[in-house]
């Protein structure tokens, strides 16, 4: 192994020698060697780099930033919300209401997802909603729901007054 200092970012360890230049988002790095960790073998993943010990540029978090959505009320795991989606038939474009219980919220950043399950004619029905989707139109929380779980998965084997979620109790100073 060279002399240098070593940084594990991501798959790939970053070993600082006196090799070659490289050119990320328009700032040179000097002295830097990558070499493939053998720890992550499958996937497509976009290096994170260290640079001088205080600054850490993640190119996936940049570019994501800006599809975040802040317009979406606070709501949780437990929350019967109606989640107005828009559908595009052909060139026709349509809204429909999907009301159920949030059981899970999932990911972070863009990636963020969140999965709303419905009993509709006696068969529960799920969907997986990207939060960050433009294609949501509103987002409603109809119920708030009192929950001692992160993940509701319990909710698919549940009948009757098993299924229920009590109403969480909000205080208002």
């Amino acid at each position: 192994m060279p002399e240098g200092k070593l940084y594990l970012c991501g798959p790939y360890l970053i070993v600082a020698m006196h090799l070659m230049r490289i050119e990320i988002t328009g700032r040179f790095i000097e002295n830097l060697f990558l070499v493939r960790s053998p720890l992550i073998t499958i996937g497509f993943f976009l290096p994170s780099i260290y640079m001088g010990g205080t600054q850490q540029m993640d190119i996936l978090q940049q570019v994501g930033r800006d599809q975040i959505r802040t317009d979406l009320p606070d709501y949780r795991v437990g929350d019967t919300v109606k989640v107005h989606y828009k559908i595009k038939e052909g060139n026709k474009e349509r809204i429909q209401v999907f009301q159920g219980i949030v059981i899970q919220k999932k990911g972070a950043g863009v990636s963020k997802t969140f999965t709303v399950r419905k009993v509709s004619s006696g068969v529960g029905v799920e969907r997986i909603f990207p939060q960050n989707s433009p294609n949501i139109d509103k987002l409603e929380i109809v119920r708030h729901g009192q929950v001692r779980r992160a993940k509701l998965f319990y909710l698919r084997s549940a009948q009757g007054k098993a299924g229920r979620i009590k109403e969480r109790r909000r205080f208002t100073v």
